[in-house]
């Protein structure tokens, strides 16, 4: 990345400097929130720019340095079947360990 040793908590490098993004921050009665920087400013504004970085606009304002960040929520429905499929596999792991163990029954007696 541009900045060595500057990653994030997630281990990702050089997320800033691509748009502000708006947040749900509400500031004043008439402003929103913005977090980040943008692509366009000097050296001086590249090193300022972080997520911790805040600022203020009216939420009419269309910019080019301004915009938001798609995400999607995941299903209700997505969390059930990631439950299912992790107790599948612990299963199958416990499966596995009790057909791999050598049998009590099989071995020969001491004596």
């Amino acid at each position: 990345g541009e900045f060595q040793n500057s990653d994030s908590p997630y281990g990702t490098f050089d997320q800033s400097g691509n748009v502000w993004e708006w947040n749900e921050s509400v500031i004043y009665s008439a402003y929103s929130g913005l977090r980040g920087g943008a692509f366009v400013y000097d050296n001086l504004g590249a090193k300022l720019c972080a997520s911790y970085r805040t600022h203020l606009n009216h939420p009419s304002v269309e910019l080019q340095t301004v915009g938001f960040r798609v995400v999607q929520v995941p299903e209700p429905g997505t969390f059930l079947l990631l439950a299912i499929g992790g107790l599948a596999v612990m299963r199958g792991a416990t499966r596995s360990h009790l057909l791999t163990a050598p049998r009590r029954d099989l071995q020969p007696a001491a004596g």
